[in-house]
């Protein structure tokens, strides 16, 4: 019989963070004239100016949308698991509103 548990003994390694860089602000241009025209230049165009991850743009509906107070706001996101699309809903510290003014790119 076992008397203690020795996987507490055992030190997991560390997996590094992806690093990721942000794109300049000419290669943010470039983007944005690639992409003209293309039918989901819109879903690009939000991500790279609000800064939104894949599931929080595809997640987005226009109760999201409130261009009285030029705002927008991140309540689910959208993921794709196991073959089948899912909504899921932020913990409470990761919802955001951010402003819908673009900048001059």
């Amino acid at each position: 019989m076992v008397t203690r548990n020795v996987a507490k003994s055992v030190r997991m390694p560390r997996i590094p963070e992806d690093q990721v860089e942000a794109l300049d602000v000419e290669q943010a241009r470039r983007l944005l004239a690639v992409i003209e025209g293309h039918r989901l230049s819109a879903l690009f165009s939000t991500a790279l100016v609000l800064g939104l991850r894949r599931g929080e743009v595809l997640g987005l509906s226009w109760p999201d949308l409130d261009f009285k107070a030029g705002s927008v706001s991140v309540r689910h996101s959208l993921q794709r698991l196991d073959g089948s699309s899912n909504w899921y809903l932020p913990r409470r510290e990761h919802r955001w509103a951010c402003s819908l003014r673009r900048p001059d790119l």
